[in-house]
């Protein structure tokens, strides 16, 4: 009798193991499946945010370049300006300088 107890206790106690493991098994799956999830989710993010990022830098880069586009065009029309400019006294100094020989001329003359 006690032979037949101790075999109904210990097909017991390994009912009870085989349930206390699957239900581990099943808590350590459902425990991945959320990991995987979060970390499907945090990759999806993070991507997102580099995409995000990337398209920022772009934009600046094209503002950077208009930028110095524009630069580069109000440099060379400042300095056309400055070259007319020039152009413009040297000419009338050689006008003034002519006029100035005329008149010594005449009054040496």
């Amino acid at each position: 009798k006690f032979a037949a107890e101790a075999e109904t206790a210990h097909l017991a106690h390994g009912k009870e193991l085989e349930q206390l493991r699957a239900k581990l098994e099943a808590a350590h799956a459902e425990a991945v499946a959320q990991l995987q999830t979060e970390h499907e989710s945090l990759i999806g993010e993070a991507s997102a945010r580099i995409a995000a990022t990337t398209a920022d830098a772009q934009r600046a880069n094209a503002q950077l370049e208009q930028v110095q586009a524009n630069v580069a065009a109000e440099v060379h029309r400042q300095t056309d300006a400055l070259r007319a400019d020039l152009a413009n006294a040297k000419a009338d100094a050689e006008e003034k300088t002519g006029k100035l020989a005329s008149f010594a001329q005449e009054l040496a003359g």
